[in-house]
């Protein structure tokens, strides 16, 4: 009778268990719309999108696939579930027992193919990101060959395709690394409040502070104290983060965007010159003395090319240019790279100057007429 009441007891509390255990996991159906290179319809792909969460660090998002999206409408389809984490990176992908995914003549996918598709989901840089599916479809067909590339008008790596299953890996490939990646991070961020997002501008995991970023830019967090940590040479000096900072400053108003490429023109870092400039470029400033007169100082030291051309390109784009700035451009011309002063001259021959500065642009003329 003991022995009873000990074995009863434990199933009860297996039970309990088991029932706190559910109770922890929360899932959350997302309805999400979107498109995939693939689909051959007009209209965005329509589905659920489920998000589990086992506990406050622990989550991770899934959705049921068809395998493919078939080119001459001969496939087999079935269903697939992917998985992705909360930065919409995918993570795996799962089959119903009774399934198993087909390559072409009908051949199930041996073990070694099933590795391979998931090394090749992985894969974000993988060349099936930039074919469309018309140069999929083989046009020297024999047989059942629906299922290969046409090698006329398309090459691609081997590790990229799983050999006979192009339609299946392009479909999946497209799922796990297309336009549902960023539905999820969005997911994410908006679970997220400002603290938590400028907490993980510290993080060791760089795709976790290019998220904070991102997230930061899409609930428009402009605050000087957001701002501030955003600009912090910690972050600046990392390459990878550069563009998500630009992007986050190029959705301030215009006085602060100005305020903030203005110090990050003072920094020494040609690869965030570069996209600086680029940024300046594209947003289309009304010219002021400071910007003009900070990108003149930079012009002066500057001894990249890229750098130099873009900055004239710039100036040359602003309809008006101060005295200042013209008179700080006349000493550029004894820069020692001639293509630089080269461009200063001509961007100066469109300018009335004062007569000193415009002895020395004359001189420069005759000196290198030959060159000019």
């Amino acid at each position: 009778m003991k022995a009873l009441f000990f074995i009863l007891l434990a199933v009860m509390c297996f039970i309990f268990l088991a029932a706190y255990d559910d109770a922890e996991v929360r899932v959350i159906k997302h309805q999400v719309s979107f498109d995939h290179q693939g689909n051959k319809s007009e209209k965005p792909i329509e589905a659920s999108l489920f998000e589990v969460k086992a506990d406050s660090t622990n989550t991770e998002f899934y959705m049921d696939v068809n395998s493919v999206f078939c080119g001459e409408n001969v496939c087999k389809l079935d269903k697939v579930r992917m998985f992705w984490d909360p930065l919409g990176r995918y993570k795996k992908y799962e089959l119903a027992e009774n399934v198993q995914l087909e390559k072409g003549n009908a051949e199930d996918f041996a073990t070694e193919d099933y590795k391979k598709l998931d090394a090749i989901l992985h894969n974000e840089q993988s060349g099936l990101a930039t074919l469309y599916p018309a140069e999929l479809v083989s046009q020297n067909r024999s047989g059942n060959a629906v299922d290969a590339l046409s090698g006329a008008t398309v090459s691609i790596h081997k590790q990229d395709t799983v050999e006979g299953a192009i339609w299946t890996c392009y479909t999946l490939w497209h799922y796990a690394n297309g336009e549902i990646t960023q539905i999820i991070r969005d997911i994410s961020g908006r679970q997220k409040n400002v603290s938590e997002l400028t907490a993980l501008l510290t993080s060791a995991d760089l795709s976790q502070q290019i998220f904070a970023i991102e997230q930061l830019a899409k609930k428009k967090e402009f605050d000087d104290e957001t701002r501030s940590k955003l600009l912090d040479k910690s972050l600046l000096n990392q390459t990878l983060l550069q563009t998500p900072i630009i992007d986050y400053l190029e959705g301030l108003p215009k006085q602060q965007y100005q305020q903030a490429v203005l110090g990050l023109l003072a920094q020494d870092d040609n690869a965030l010159l570069v996209k600086t400039l680029e940024s300046i470029q594209e947003q289309n400033l009304t010219s002021s003395n400071e910007m003009s007169l900070a990108l003149v100082e930079l012009l002066a030291k500057a001894e990249d090319f890229q750098i130099s051309n873009l900055i004239l390109t710039l100036l040359t784009s602003y309809s008006v240019l101060s005295e200042d700035v013209l008179i700080n451009l006349v000493a550029i011309l004894n820069d020692q790279d001639f293509l630089k002063a080269r461009g200063v001259y001509w961007l100066l021959s469109g300018y009335p100057l004062p007569q000193a500065e415009q002895q020395v642009l004359n001189s420069f003329s005759q000196t290198h007429a030959e060159r000019l």
